[in-house]
């Protein structure tokens, strides 16, 4: 009982505050750690260690990861950015698209994986025009959380969910359910993030700039796309 207390209180402990320096472990290590340590001290026996292994989620999980690195690799996140900023009048309307289009990809593909791929494009999208960075970084990273929770694959925890329904509730059922209230939650985020940044983010129009198309990999993107909607 003492062995499980201690284990529960490091691992919870680095998983606070991030990552422990004099040590370099973060937080998917300190998790692997922990539960290691939970069966060596006797806190949880091997047969219930194993048993709590939900092949479902990882298969569902690394399915989704190896389909956004296929999207990736077709540059599909870069057309999306794209076909975002140049429709985008106003710094106001770019905020708007950002968090629709960020919050439906997180429905349907990872929102980490949304939010690492997209970030970079973002950022360099907001420089060019001469823009804060911290708004769109807020609503790219807000509409990913609020998106995830649309669907089963939008993040690991929905996919538990998922998996304890045991056929329950399905993917088109959970979604009709949740698809309003992630709607109404990022018209919602959005606004607030445009009343916070009011004074930040100017009225008049995006200077008319036509950055050139970025070319795509349009079978790999298809294959990946019709993979994803099986």
């Amino acid at each position: 009982m003492v062995g499980s207390l201690v284990v529960f209180t490091l691992v919870y402990l680095v998983i606070a505050t991030r990552q422990l320096h004099f040590i370099g472990l973060d937080r998917p290590a300190a998790a692997i750690v922990g539960a290691v340590g939970m069966v060596v001290v006797g806190g949880l026996p091997m047969d219930a260690a194993l048993r709590a292994i939900d092949l479902d989620v990882v298969i569902l999980l690394f399915g989704v990861l190896l389909i956004a690195a296929y999207l990736a690799e077709a540059r599909f996140f870069r057309l999306t950015t794209y076909l975002v900023i140049t429709r985008a009048r106003t710094a106001r309307s770019l905020l708007f698209g950002l968090t629709f289009v960020v919050g439906g990809l997180s429905a349907f593909l990872l929102n980490d994986t949304v939010c690492v791929l997209l970030t970079p494009l973002v950022v360099a999208v907001v420089v060019e025009a001469r823009l804060p960075p911290l708004p769109y970084l807020l609503a790219l990273a807000s509409a990913a959380n609020v998106g995830g929770v649309v669907s089963f694959s939008g993040n690991p925890q929905n996919m538990i969910v998922g998996a304890a329904a045991q056929g329950t509730i399905g993917f088109a059922q959970y979604m009709l359910l949740t698809l309003p209230v992630g709607v109404a939650c990022l018209a919602l985020n959005a606004l607030v993030i445009l009343w916070l940044f009011r004074k930040e983010l100017p009225k008049e129009p995006l200077v008319d700039r036509s950055p050139p198309r970025p070319a795509i990999d349009r079978a790999l993107a298809a294959k990946s796309l019709g993979a994803l909607a099986l």
